[in-house]
């Protein structure tokens, strides 16, 4: 039943970010449930920061038109751990690293207790949290909080930034189809990630095999503001004729 729920739930985040908005109507027939039950799993997406409920519909909430960190954590887990696994590899010792919000990043976080005196700079609320029992040094930047993906964006979030520097970023993204560069679905969190590029030594992009086939509303960068750039879907890299002017690193694809 549990189960049942969850995938519902990501059938109807999916269907609403693909067409902008879908009604109570539409969205029972589509997954044969009352309406009851899908004025349930609205309110649910809502407070997850997704939608906004409308009267009888649901629409698209402003920049936060992606999927709730939450949900893209139980999706290709799998490829995202040998993603992550990878970048662990590309991280030194005692480095001054920027941890990007994002379901991969987090896998990775989860991973960074077998590195030392690293000194881990984010606006991700769930990576700091993931990495509060480890013994790093870790600096939560501040900012306005965007519940979708449980980090802080903003003018105030950058303006920290102007007195950083970084040794290593680590970057995700919400999808490129069809562009030469990284999006975001949010115009605060560009920002952030546009200012984290400026002020790194290097820049790694770690993406998963489904960002091929999406594309967010805001590029913040180019494939070649990035040293190395980590997927598990090489053969989507070739079709898609991506630049290989940077290093590539494939994992094994998972089936």
């Amino acid at each position: 039943m549990a189960n049942e729920q969850l995938n519902r739930r990501k059938g109807m985040a999916n269907r609403i970010i693909q067409d902008g908005k879908a009604t109570v109507k539409e969205l029972a027939e589509i997954f044969g449930v009352s309406t009851e039950t899908i004025r349930k799993d609205l309110d649910y997406l809502q407070q997850k920061g997704l939608l906004i409920k409308g009267h009888g519909e649901a629409l698209l909430s402003g920049p936060y038109s992606e999927q709730p960190i939450g949900v893209k954590m139980s999706e290709r887990t799998i490829q995202k751990r040998k993603i992550a696994k990878e970048a662990l590899a590309y991280i030194p010792e005692k480095c001054k690293l920027f941890l990007d919000p994002g379901s991969t990043a987090l896998e990775l976080a989860r991973l960074l207790w077998q590195k030392e005196e690293l000194t881990i700079f984010t606006n991700s609320i769930a990576a700091a949290s993931i990495l509060l029992p480890s013994q790093h040094e870790i600096i939560l930047l501040g900012g306005r909080v965007q519940r979708s993906s449980e980090s802080l964006v903003g003018r105030f979030a950058v303006d920290q930034l102007m007195d950083l520097h970084f040794d290593l970023a680590i970057m995700g993204t919400d999808g490129f189809k069809g562009q030469r560069g990284p999006t975001t679905f949010s115009y605060e969190e560009s920002l952030v990630k546009k200012e984290v590029l400026r002020r790194s030594n290097t820049k790694i992009l770690i993406f998963d095999e489904s960002k091929f086939d999406v594309t967010g509303t805001y590029t913040y960068g180019k494939f070649d503001d990035f040293d190395v750039l980590i997927t598990n879907a090489e053969g989507k890299a070739d079709a898609q004729d991506l630049p290989y002017a940077n290093e590539w690193k494939f994992t094994e694809e998972t089936q």
